[in-house]
């Protein structure tokens, strides 16, 4: 790309390069006034991204860069409305919208298809950066940080960061990564946490707060990125003109210190319920750093992570397990860090197993140098690596989001290395030519075993730790009131009627005019076309998707699961988390895993449930067998799903123990740190079957039913393999099957002529009957040891699509971004709040990282009267209109459009039933919405209510539930 004058005058152009495996130019510039840094990647994609990072590197663990990307996105000079974020998220249409606060750098990146829009967005954040109101409203800090609240003579800590970062300490993955850092980088930045620690956060004062950001956010210590397909000259001519040329250059001291390599042992604890939760509960890792930035040695760290630790059979996975140190093992490799680490975690261990553990880790390794690792496992690794490197499928996330993480691997650490870690085509080229050697072993030796700089980490379970930790709290607090001058303690009560009138207060018309926004004539009527042609084949039903995927062929066989018995549905989750991982009958499982890589992009078993929106009563429980792959290898990936679907064997008691043991550790820690997906999916579960076969198949009812496998298993073993045996051969029935096939022309007829592999063995058949388990609802609460609640009221408003319209979607949107997030984040201080109506006749409202309880429901029992007061001047409701539709027109890739083309299909969603929903969201008027409160008080009359949370805040609280339950 040439440049003229204009644009030389202004930056140095350090390096132009084709970024050929991209299909995309990458050209890195340094502002010379200031010395900012910009990366630009000039391509064809419509979805444009910009983003502007900084160096931010703590010195403490009060989350002061956390509170920060928080607090910079509430107002601005340009822009002084109280929360531009919120609106742009209203009135956008943007395809990405966030901002993110890592272990070193804080990164603001928006995305977008539409010039405007994207022009607009970018002109937003780079005035929140560079020009924040923190500085005239210490009221931001206070909300978005931290701030002491007195309550009926009770002194309290509250603050959006505070109990977001509360709801990761209940977490002890994140307790675990925190310990990591801690032990392998004592001495630098990392060993804080950005984030923020709870018990630190309170430390931060606003002065210390403001100085951060005086300090970090300046462009001399900025990192400036573009991508997509735009006017890059116009772009850097902008930058300079609006921001980078109001400042001097200024000589920042955000640099990263590095850890001198040394070996150290590092333990901490995790909060459970019960001491009987202690037992088996251990977490221990072997954990090594390296400060090498060489991609060929980072990407080897990471296929070594998956050969030796998580693929299927993994060596060291099956030496601990074997061994009996715990029952879900697992690699942990970062290289978006300074110092990159790598190493391995075993989770559900004895207390006393650390040594035991560090022996197996060391002995299976040293096994592995000198007797040589699987050359298979590691071709075959290399080889599903690189397929989804080349594929760049990274689902709703746009592409050049993606590569601008990339691009940090390298560039936060060298100015000079912007764009090594974007092509990696060539290191995987050189991998599997080293991997005939002992290149794998080397590393094994040189990067984990002989590493000085290594930690083993022990993270044990300690019953009752949240107990002491709110008891010591509260004295803490306590001891301060008292201790308190009557004139402090009324200084806090005016600093919180004061926030609070901040909060209410509106912003005025004259500033809300300030911020850009689109209009109802920039957003297309029309929605966009399914790709989809239906047909028969080989006697089965068909489904075409004929679109651009890069020569790569996807193929999905759907059996309808409906027919199972009721007491086989919660089989149907345990059958979807064994397939692919027992023996077959011409392989074992490990070496099932290691030919499916080799030449295949991957091949998976999947549940899903589509209820018919004209009919919610008729319910698709499809178990789908999904694979792609290049042109040239269907033939060998259709012999491989039927090695899936024929071949399986369920005769192996002890691997299908193992695969449980794993599964109910994953499941309990996944249930409680999603939590708001947890309560809303087992409160719906008594209103949809839609929702009620996802809970008995992988919610709370699944994990007590594995778990009471687990805990009888040697009594329940030849029924649970009877049984799983028994599903696979009712369900891999010719008469079940639906086909799916993506791809040009000729990748759809190579995977047609390769499907008789698959279609030919099928045997007719198909059981008449229909499983329809009683919904069942009620109002439940489900104890844990974190910190902060997850709240939902769910039910339904009507019973199918034809009480669904356009104005509840633009409603909802309006609940996220104004009532709920007004109520629930701003003054309550949850992290998070959402609602969404059903096409079904569902609505939930639910709460994220929730200090609340009682007051949230009772926030939930006001939308209704919210709903019938809607009173929007034109240009707020359009904004409303804008942020609902950007939801649903953000870019997706081709095969993620057909597989939406294949949901549709199945719950017979026709073009005419979403024209007529987009149709009633570009026509929403305040009459509209007000229509809504009626459907929402019936919803009330039959809601109930999850929570999943603190045991002490629910039991304070248990006359709002009919039971009261621990979760795990």
């Amino acid at each position: 790309m040439n440049f003229s004058k204009n644009v030389t005058d202004l930056y140095d152009v350090v390096e132009t390069r084709p970024l050929n495996e991209l299909k995309a130019e990458g050209i890195y510039l340094r502002h010379k006034k200031t010395k900012a840094r910009i990366a630009l990647i000039s391509c064809d994609d419509d979805n444009k991204v910009f983003c502007i990072s900084f160096r931010t590197t703590p010195e403490n663990s009060t989350g002061v860069p956390h509170i920060l990307e928080h607090s910079v996105l509430c107002g601005s000079d340009k822009y002084p409305i109280k929360d531009p974020f919120v609106e742009l998220a209203k009135g956008s249409l943007n395809t990405f919208l966030n901002a993110l606060t890592a272990p070193d750098k804080t990164m603001y990146p928006v995305a977008s298809c539409n010039d405007k829009d994207f022009k607009n967005l970018m002109d937003v954040y780079l005035d929140s950066v560079f020009h924040p109101n923190i500085y005239k409203h210490k009221e931001i800090f206070l909300q978005e940080g931290w701030r002491y609240e007195i309550e009926d003579g009770v002194l309290k800590e509250n603050g959006v960061v505070y109990n977001e970062m509360k709801g990761a300490y209940s977490d002890p993955s994140d307790v675990f990564f925190e310990t990591v850092k801690r032990a392998l980088y004592p001495d630098t930045q990392y060993g804080n946490d950005s984030g923020g620690d709870p018990d630190h956060i309170p430390e931060l004062s606003y002065e210390e707060f403001l100085e951060f950001h005086g300090k970090l956010y300046h462009p001399s210590n900025s990192y400036i990125y573009l991508y997509g397909n735009m006017d890059m000259e116009e772009r850097l001519l902008y930058l300079d003109s609006e921001y980078l040329s109001k400042y001097e250059y200024r000589e920042v001291d955000s640099n990263l210190r590095s850890q001198a390599p040394a070996f150290r042992e590092e333990t901490d604890t995790y909060a459970v319920d019960t001491v009987e939760d202690e037992k088996d509960a251990s977490w221990y890792a072997y954990m090594t750093a390296t400060d090498t930035k060489d991609n060929l040695t980072l990407t080897a760290l990471t296929i070594l992570d998956y050969v030796l630790s998580d693929a299927p059979g993994a060596p060291v996975k099956r030496a601990l397990v074997e061994g009996g140190i715990g029952t879900d093992m697992s690699g942990v490799t970062d290289s978006d860090m300074k110092q990159a680490y790598a190493g391995y975690l075993i989770r559900n261990a004895a207390v006393d197993a650390k040594d035991k553990f560090v022996e197996i880790v060391e002995n299976t390794l040293k096994k592995l140098v000198k007797e040589g690792i699987d050359k298979k496992a590691l071709l075959s690794a290399i080889n599903i690596f690189d397929f989804k490197y080349r594929e760049a499928d990274f689902g709703v996330y746009p592409k050049g989001l993606m590569y601008n993480f990339n691009l940090f691997k390298t560039w936060l650490y060298d100015d000079n290395r912007p764009f090594d870690a974007l092509e990696l085509g060539g290191v995987y080229e050189e991998l599997r030519k080293l991997a005939k050697g002992d290149y794998f072993e080397k590393i094994v030796e040189e990067y984990i075993l002989n590493n000085p700089h290594k930690a083993i980490i022990s993270l044990h379970a300690k019953a009752g730790k949240q107990e002491e930790k709110e008891k010591a709290l509260a004295e803490k607090l306590a001891k301060k009131y008292a201790a308190m001058s009557e004139e402090e303690k009324q200084a806090i009560i005016k600093q919180q009627e004061e926030l609070k009138a901040y909060q209410e207060a509106g912003d005025t018309k004259e500033d809300l005019e300030k911020l850009p926004t689109l209009t109802r004539s920039d957003i297309k009527r029309e929605v966009e076309k399914d790709v989809i042609a239906v047909g028969e084949f080989n006697g089965v039903k068909e489904l075409k998707h004929e679109l651009y995927t890069n020569g790569i062929c996807n193929a999905i066989y759907s059996f309808d699961a409906k027919h199972v018995k009721e007491e086989e549905i919660p089989y149907l989750g345990l059958l979807e988390i064994t397939l692919g991982m027992v023996d077959t009958a011409n392989y074992k499982y490990d070496d099932l895993t290691k030919e499916i890589n080799l030449h295949t992009g991957g091949i998976a078993a999947l549940l899903s449930f589509d209820a018919d929106r004209h009919n919610p009563d008729r319910l698709r429980v499809s178990l789908n067998v999904s694979g792609k792959c290049l042109e040239d290898k269907c033939a060998k990936m259709n012999e491989l799903m039927a090695e899936l679907i024929f071949g399986t064997q369920f005769t192996d008691p002890v691997r299908v123990k193992e695969i449980i043991a794993e599964n109910v550790s994953r499941m309990k820690m996944s249930l409680e740190s999603a939590g708001h997906r947890t309560a809303i999916n087992r409160a719906l579960a008594g209103f949809t079957e839609e929702s009620l076969f996802t809970e008995l198949t992988s919610g709370i009812a699944f994990y007590k039913f594995i778990s009471d496998l687990l805990d009888n298993y040697d009594e329940k073993k030849d029924e649970i393999l009877a049984t799983l045996s028994g599903l696979v051969k009712k369900i891999f029935t010719k008469d079940n099957l639906i086909v799916s096939f993506t791809g040009e022309a000729k990748e759809i007829a190579a995977l047609e002529a390769a499907a008789g592999i698959v279609l030919d063995k099928l045997p007719s058949g198909k059981e008449d009957s229909e499983v329809k388990p009683a919904l069942k609802k009620a109002n439940e609460a489900f104890t844990t040891s974190g910190q902060v609640q997850y709240n939902c009221m769910a039910g339904k408003f009507g019973e199918s699509i034809d009480d669904f319209n356009g104005a509840m979607v633009v409603l909802s949107t309006m609940l996220n971004y104004d009532y709920l997030w007004m109520n629930l984040r701003v003054k309550g201080g949850a992290y998070g709040c959402m609602s969404g109506f059903g096409l079904d006749g569902s609505l939930y409202l639910a709460s994220y990282r929730d200090p609340g309880f009682k007051g949230t429901y009772d926030i939930f029992k006001g939308v209704a009267d919210y709903a019938e007061g809607a009173d929007l001047d034109e240009k707020t409701l359009t904004k409303y209109i804008i942020g609902t539709i950007s939801r649903d027109d953000r870019p997706l890739s081709p095969v993620a459009k057909a597989q939406r083309s294949f949901t549709r299909y199945l719950r017979n969603l026709t073009e005419a039933d979403r024209q007529k929903t987009r149709n009633g969201v570009l026509d929403c008027t305040n009459e509209d919405i007000k229509a809504v409160a009626p459907c929402i008080r019936k919803f009330y009359d039959d809601s109930v209510r999850v929570t999943v949370g603190n045991a002490g805040k629910v039991n304070e609280n248990k006359e709002l539930f009919e039971t009261v339950t621990t979760l795990a």
